[in-house]
């Protein structure tokens, strides 16, 4: 692999990457995890619907963008794929504003990394890539969430200018989890 910093990039979601998109989702399915693609958690995208119809899937993640064709109890979002060659290795949420939920638990930013392509600062890039794409929505502060136990998100957001507000526990599904609340002032 290339530099990173040289070969990777944002882009809108997009069918041209689904063959590896669909690899990343079996990934993060042996992982147990999506963070960012929340809505592949639900059956609406399960993998063969995902597979079989995965143009309507990009119109969907292109809708989420907005307001006039995002559920009203959502905000906002925009989503990009960080992309290194022709494939994808992350995902990239940009929520335009806070509601209720988001300011105790989701953030205005979200990001995954394939497990594959972790450790080979893509986090890093994929955040960094996300705060120059933030500023267009005119926003002066971000707010950044991760879990407590996950040192190498809490790294990320610390190098890219995080400034820890808190630690709070909240409640996941029933579960209690520990989570900590960092802003980054954009200009």
């Amino acid at each position: 692999m290339g530099d990173i910093q040289n070969t990777a990039f944002l882009v809108e979601p997009s069918v041209v990457y689904r063959d590896s998109f669909l690899e990343a989702v079996r990934e993060f399915q042996c992982e147990g995890a999506f963070v960012a693609m929340r809505e592949l958690e639900k059956d609406d995208w399960r993998q063969d619907r995902l597979a079989a119809d995965f143009a309507s899937y990009v119109q969907h993640v292109l809708r989420m963008a907005n307001r006039a064709t995002q559920r009203p109890d959502l905000v906002p979002e925009t989503r990009l794929w960080l992309v290194d060659g022709n494939q994808f290795v992350g995902a990239l949420s940009i929520r335009h504003e806070l509601n209720d939920h988001l300011l105790r638990r989701g953030g205005h930013i979200a990001y995954a990394i394939r497990p594959s392509k972790r450790l080979k600062g893509y986090g890093s890039l994929v955040l960094r890539l996300g705060l120059e794409s933030v500023k267009d929505l005119g926003l002066a502060t971000v707010l950044l969430i991760c879990d407590s136990e996950n040192v190498g998100s809490r790294k990320i957001i610390e190098a890219n200018g995080g400034v820890l507000e808190n630690e709070v526990e909240v409640d996941v599904g029933g579960q209690v989890e520990c989570i900590r609340r960092y802003w980054i002032k954009l200009r």
